[in-house]
């Protein structure tokens, strides 16, 4: 497992008020433009649940501009907060019903351990994030989309379908809790005084 604040695992399931639904995108601290452009091209098709959406969306910092006059244009100023960074990932997560982001091991581990749904967007290339993204999917924790398949179209089903299904998202949630490992960062402290431990050892056997 991968060492997670234990604050994470203190996150209790949201009230989720049938009236709104609150989204979290993010990309890494640098952004990930294929998250950033799918949103942006998913705005249209959202259009009908804008009264009752909150888009939280950290975009890195070379798309910041771009994306929050896209949201300015489609009239989601009200409704959306963009971000180059998020200084507190932890209260985000926390106050968000749904979840769209990379499969890196920390920010899996921070959904799993907040027993958070996602929509994870694994990076291409990298064998990690895939096996990550296709973990919690197959546990029925997160949906996931390859990024050749990222359309505007694509990220907007998906996050219409959630929203218009709240015991999934229960669901989901639950699978996700399931998968934490709440011992994970006492495990890799355990593992990591281990190997110093037999390197003293070795070092002892040596000398």
């Amino acid at each position: 497992g991968n060492p997670v604040r234990r604050e994470f695992f203190d996150i209790k399931p949201k009230q989720r008020d049938p009236r709104r639904f609150s989204l979290l995108l993010f990309g890494g601290s640098q952004g990930s433009r294929a998250i950033n452009n799918a949103m942006i091209a998913a705005l249209p098709r959202l259009e009908s649940y804008r009264a009752r959406m909150h888009v939280t969306h950290q975009t890195g910092k070379s798309d910041f501009e771009k994306v929050r006059d896209a949201y300015q244009a489609a009239s989601w100023k009200q409704q959306a907060e963009v971000r180059e960074y998020l200084d507190d990932m932890m209260t985000a997560v926390a106050e968000n019903d749904l979840i769209v982001s990379r499969a890196g091991a920390t920010t899996t581990a921070e959904l799993m351990a907040a027993g958070k749904p996602a929509v994870m967007v694994p990076l291409p290339g990298q064998l990690e994030q895939q096996r990550n993204a296709e973990a919690l999917r197959d546990a029925g924790a997160a949906r996931m989309i390859v990024q050749e398949e990222l359309t505007g179209e694509r990220l907007a089903n998906e996050i219409t379908s959630l929203i218009e299904a709240p015991d999934e998202i229960t669901r989901m949630e639950t699978a996700a809790r399931k998968l934490a490992r709440r011992d994970a960062a006492d495990a890799t402290v355990d593992l990591i005084e281990r190997v110093l431990a037999g390197d003293r050892h070795r070092a002892v056997d040596r000398g």
